[in-house]
């Protein structure tokens, strides 16, 4: 089994920080399309060619934003685990989690847990990134980075914005919140059986 492959098959056994904002953004999420990709249903339409070359660009990009990041923020950030790239929650295993990376922003008085956050970087186009500018991290974006502060217990985490065209990065730091993250345990836990059983929902 290829790295796509393994990665299709890893989010085929939970809910995912791109997944999350199906359950709790009504204005741009559909629990119904999540729950047909959740049990693997084939497509019946074709996917759009030109997200599909954004989002090789992204994965492409992904290490040179990482460098950048790191350099203008000074701290460090590694890879996560190629042995256990799909994280799951302790109790709940069908809340699941790929992280882009770890990073450590270690300020007076922290212990090296609370210093350690997870990191998730996007590449966007000038009308994205501008966007981004206006109007700070979008809700689907900050769903993904409490789902993965949620299912990794971590304290705080981090999203990386670049625009490669005009070679510029903005970075939005989030601490963790209880009652988002609670929602996210309440929807998941929810939806997760009509995965396994049905029905389908609405």
């Amino acid at each position: 089994m290829n790295e796509r492959e393994q990665f299709h098959a890893d989010r085929l056994t939970g809910i995912g920080g791109s997944d999350i904002f199906h359950l709790l953004d009504p204005d741009n999420g559909c629990p119904r399309r999540l729950w047909y990709d959740k049990r693997d249903t084939p497509r019946d339409y074709e996917d759009d060619e030109q997200l599909t070359k954004w989002l090789e660009r992204g994965k492409a990009l992904e290490q040179i934003v990482a460098s950048i990041y790191h350099k203008r923020t000074q701290r460090l950030i590694w890879l996560a685990s190629a042995i256990r790239p799909w994280i799951t929650h302790f109790d709940l295993p069908f809340l699941g989690v790929h992280i882009d990376r770890w990073v450590e922003d270690k300020g007076p008085g922290l212990s090296d847990e609370d210093a350690r956050g997870v990191l998730e970087i996007k590449t966007a186009n000038q009308a994205m990134f501008s966007k981004f500018k206006r109007e700070g991290l979008p809700l689907r974006y900050s769903l993904q980075l409490q789902h993965g502060m949620l299912v990794t217990g971590k304290p705080w985490g981090s999203f990386a914005v670049f625009w490669p065209d005009g070679w510029d990065l903005l970075w939005f730091d989030v601490k963790a919140d209880a009652e988002i993250q609670n929602a996210i345990i309440r929807v998941a836990s929810e939806f997760w059986p009509k995965v396994e059983n049905g029905p389908a929902p609405d």
